[in-house]
């Protein structure tokens, strides 16, 4: 019991301690707050403060207290404000940045299956295809003699060029007919185009009427027949003096097969032929059914034929209407014609 008041005394001391520990934390802390009581107040409001306001001057009665002012430092519990932190998603800009939705344009690039054009190289055996085309029209021809021979395109043309310097190659008619007997001279068998003989049947019949009447000695020759006769008679007068009075084969119209040779009894392939009643009529009137006398008399040096008033064309009738106003020969005429070659 008498330790009691012993450890009594010594707890005093120490609680003394506390007292005076706390005193002087205290007093540190009111001379603190005071000392730097203008400062927070000025802190507190410094946001509120227009950029361009007068500085306030200090407090009246406290003037003597600031005329040695110590260094100033921010509070305790005021922090310089942050730097102003990006969104979380934003990434740090570049050094050069663009528009977001702005992007340079890529670079053009040819597409995949288009090539770069190479240098053109023609094809040495290559050809384009050249298209068949019908004859094409060529300028008249003329009897004058230029030493070459032409092949003509087509015999069916009714105003096809039949000269020296013409050929109808082995062309033979498709529309042939057999005349009637009784239009051939004793009886023999001729042929002509359709159209032809109907012409020629109904000029007969009218000469015939007319007491005029003639007969066929002579009408369609192929190029074969055609060739002998020239043949045999080159080989009796020469060849320059048979073609005179024959054509070679193949510029005879009468491979045409509208070409016919008229004549009457006693007067077969004679120049006298013209003479004759039926001779007149024909040289005055075949036209209107379209036959033509192709070598009339003082033509030799236009036609390089001689006179032949037996030989007739067909030619139709229009075209031997369009012949007769001309006044020209049947070669003139015919030349002025368009005509078709090989």
């Amino acid at each position: 019991m008498r330790q009691l008041p012993h450890l009594a005394e010594k707890r005093i001391p120490r609680r003394y301690n506390k007292y005076l520990i706390l005193l002087a934390i205290l007093v540190v802390f009111i001379l603190t707050c005071y000392c730097y009581h203008n400062n927070l107040h000025a802190y507190r409001h410094a946001g509120k403060a227009p950029v361009n306001a007068p500085e306030a001057g200090p407090p009246a009665g406290k003037l003597s207290e600031l005329t040695s002012p110590p260094a100033v430092e921010p509070p305790l519990d005021v922090k310089p404000p942050p730097a102003v932190e990006q969104p979380l998603d934003a990434k740090p800009p570049s050094a050069v940045e663009t528009e977001p939705d702005v992007k340079s344009p890529p670079a053009v690039e040819p597409t995949p299956d288009v090539k770069k054009p190479s240098a053109v190289k023609p094809q040495p055996d290559v050809k384009p295809p050249v298209k068949e085309e019908p004859p094409a029209r060529d300028e008249p021809s003329t009897t004058q003699s230029t030493g070459k021979i032409r092949q003509l395109a087509n015999g069916d043309d009714l105003l096809v060029l039949i000269t020296k310097e013409t050929s109808l190659g082995k062309y033979k008619p498709h529309d042939l007919v057999t005349l009637p007997a009784e239009m051939c001279l004793n009886g023999a068998k001729y042929q002509l185009r359709r159209e032809a003989y109907q012409q020629l049947r109904a000029m007969w019949e009218e000469t015939n009427a007319a007491g005029a009447e003639f007969f066929v000695t002579s009408a369609y020759r192929s190029y074969a027949a055609q060739k002998r006769i020239f043949n045999n008679y080159a080989a009796k007068h020469g060849e320059k003096k048979a073609n005179t009075f024959s054509a070679r084969p193949g510029q005879s119209e009468h491979q045409l097969g509208t070409t016919v040779d008229l004549c009457i009894p006693g007067y077969v392939l004679a120049n006298a032929f013209g003479n004759t009643t039926s001779g007149q009529w024909l040289a005055d009137n075949a036209y209107r059914y379209g036959f033509v006398m192709s070598y009339p008399k003082g033509t030799t040096d236009i036609t390089g034929y001689i006179y032949e008033p037996w030989h007739f064309r067909y030619i139709g009738v229009d075209n031997a209407a369009a012949w007769k106003q001309s006044g020209l020969v049947l070669c003139q005429y015919l030349a002025q014609q368009p005509q078709y070659w090989k």
